[in-house]
């Protein structure tokens, strides 16, 4: 099918008529024909023929449009650039807008009358397959004819890998970096230096090469001329997830570990038990990465004379961190510490759970949160050691169903309160979970929910209400100014992590509005969440844990983007029930390790996962086309 289109450019110098004669041949027919002229330095035909500009980005570069269908013309490409470098595309359609067929060609000069013959190949359908049982990361491409018919044969697949900002590929022989948009000149992308093909059944594999350091990844399918678009497949970089020690924490530990900073050295300080021995002792752990995991060594350990139940970090001055137990009749000793000062959070309490919380611009004081019985908590301010009883905090009757029986301390940071004439301030919030219960024929049905609490002046605290009930939750600051809390929501799309500034109350009252500033899409509801810097850009990643019947899975959400949506990647379940998770560069190498502490039980693994060494025993495969 044959279709010859003239372009009218306008008069030489000379006063000669220039224009350019668009020839189009279509492989099978079409019902419409839709010529598109493009002029800019973003996009080439391979870039077209490939989907590797989207259609903003083709909008943008697009100077010129023609269509033809039964109705006649419409549109026109008169005016083009002479001498620009112009992409002339066509593209066939059905009757129903299915893509059928499409060609690109290069025109540069107009000189006079000149001619540009573009052949439109036939569309591809594409669907992909990961082969789980290659070693290396492999995925079964099937292509055929639009209508789902003939097998395509002998057609080009591709693919995209977008990396966390600052990777390579593994193998840089087999891949070429794809140059980043200026506005993001961080982005790590890359294609193959050499395409696969279809064989004669319409099937191809292709091995897109993962990022030389662990983390998440997602692939694009490329193939030539896809009448479909499919999603973005992601992965996580094989790792080693055999924990690097094991601990036996004493019974009513509610965590474990917490991270040590002195003379610039992290190492991580956990609870367990050494029985028969000293009992009750304190760990430090010295972590090194390797390949594809890290490693631990213990380096210092002290016996504990009280009954512990957590183990806490505090900031101290020149970025250090000191670690403190807190035992369950209020004592804070300092262990491996810069300081020997014993604290009493409180007198003739039992404390189940402790909690630090930092100073904020407008709550100037580092607190201890303590919990000292089913629904009490009380307070240690540090430098003055004040003590005091939190009233006024629990969720209002509105708030829960049924009665309250318990909490749970979660986590504290620092979030931006909206106050509208008044300006910003930065708060001080503690977040913690509940159970209550209504009594179905004769026996409790339980309910749970999560909630914050800020500024307890007097009797009464400023509070919070989460969307979703004991889901995790984490503090990050994106400036001085601009601190946000995150959680859980879900809306018509399914879970998201909200990052959320509070507001007070229009009317006055206790319960304070969480006002959503981003979110991030998430396969399921987090049970732990972490913020912190997994790559090289300015922005904060997510990390969360998602439970399942026998252990879990780790989801990663970057803060770059990768065809148009965060670059978020889910690990595949592993046998490991997750407490706490936290970021640090826990074994010293300058970069940010993911540190995993197992759920709290007569064994509790740690896990270390490096993000900047190379990933565990990654096969790659070059591609072919023969």
């Amino acid at each position: 099918m044959r279709l010859a289109v003239l372009l009218v450019i306008g008069l030489s110098a000379c006063g000669d008529d220039l224009s350019l004669v668009v020839d189009v041949t279509h492989r099978i027919p079409v019902a419409r024909t839709v010529i598109s002229v493009y002029e800019s330095d973003s996009v080439d035909c391979t870039k077209i023929e490939f989907g590797d500009v989207d259609a903003d980005g083709l909008s943008a570069a697009l100077v010129a449009e023609e269509v033809h269908d039964a109705n006649g013309v419409s549109g026109n490409l008169d005016g083009i650039s002479r001498t620009k470098r112009k992409y002339v595309v066509a593209r066939g359609y059905d009757a129903d807008g299915t893509l059928l067929t499409a060609g690109c060609e290069i025109k540069d000069v107009v000189g006079g009358t000149d001619h540009v013959a573009v052949n439109a190949d036939e569309a591809l359908t594409v669907s992909a397959i990961l082969d789980a049982t290659d070693p290396a990361y492999t995925f079964v491409v099937i292509a055929s004819a639009p209508d789902g018919g003939a097998p395509a044969v002998h057609r080009k697949v591709s693919w995209q890998v977008y990396g966390p900002d600052g990777t390579q590929p593994i193998r840089t022989d087999l891949a070429d970096m794809v140059p980043p948009d200026p506005n993001q000149p961080q982005e790590s992308d890359w294609v193959p230096s050499k395409a696969a093909c279809t064989n004669n059944n319409g099937i191809t594999r292709i091995h897109p090469v993962p990022p030389h350091q662990i983390g998440g990844f997602a692939t694009r399918i490329r193939a030539s001329w896809a009448a479909n678009t499919l999603p973005l497949q992601s992965s996580l970089s094989r790792v080693d997830p055999a924990a690097v020690a094991v601990l036996h924490p004493p019974a009513g530990v509610t965590r474990p570990c917490a991270i040590k900073i002195s003379g610039g050295q992290h190492r991580l300080v956990c609870l367990d038990n050494v029985t028969p021995g000293p009992g009750n002792v304190a760990r430090e752990l010295q972590v090194t990465a390797g390949a594809g995991r890290g490693t631990a060594t213990q380096t210092n350990m002290v016996a504990l004379a009280g009954a512990p139940i957590a183990v806490i970090s505090v900031p101290t001055t020149g970025g250090g961190r000191d670690v403190y137990v807190v035992d369950s009749a209020g004592a804070v000793v300092p262990v491996f510490a810069s300081t020997t000062q014993t604290l009493l959070a409180c007198a003739a309490c039992t404390v189940t759970d402790a909690v630090y919380a930092p100073p904020c611009t407008d709550d100037p004081d580092a607190k201890i949160f303590l919990q000292t019985g089913a629904t009490q908590l009380r307070s240690l301010t540090l430098g003055t050691s004040k003590r005091d009883i939190i009233t006024g905090f629990l969720p209002a009757a509105t708030s829960i169903t049924g009665t309250l029986d318990s909490i749970a301390l979660e986590q504290a940071g620092c979030v931006t309160q909206v106050v509208p004439k008044l300006g910003n301030k930065q708060r001080q919030v503690v977040t913690f979970s509940a159970i209550s219960s209504v009594m179905v024929s004769g026996a409790p049905v339980t309910f749970p929910s999560s909630h914050a609490f800020y500024s307890c002046g007097g009797v009464l605290c400023s509070k919070l209400d989460f969307p979703v009930g004991e889901a995790g939750t984490s503090f990050v600051q994106l400036d001085a100014s601009d601190n946000r809390i995150l959680g859980a929501s879900v809306d018509a799309t399914g879970v998201v992590i909200s990052s959320w500034v509070v507001v007070p109350d229009p009317a006055g009252g206790a319960l304070h509005r969480l006002v959503e500033r981003d979110r991030v899409p998430a396969a399921s509801i987090p049970n732990r969440l972490v913020a912190g810097k997994l790559d090289d850009d300015a922005g904060y990643d997510l990390v969360w844990d998602i439970p399942t019947k026998r252990g879990g899975t780790l989801e990663i959400a970057y803060s770059r983007m990768a065809a148009g949506q965060r670059l978020e990647a889910v690990s595949n379940p592993q046998l490991l029930t997750i407490s706490d998770l936290q970021i640090d560069d826990i074994s010293n190498d300058g970069f940010p390790d993911l540190i995993a502490i197992g759920a709290i039980g007569a064994a509790v693994p740690i896990v270390i996962i490096p993000t900047h060494v190379a990933p565990l025993d990654t096969t790659v495969t070059a591609e072919q086309c023969n």
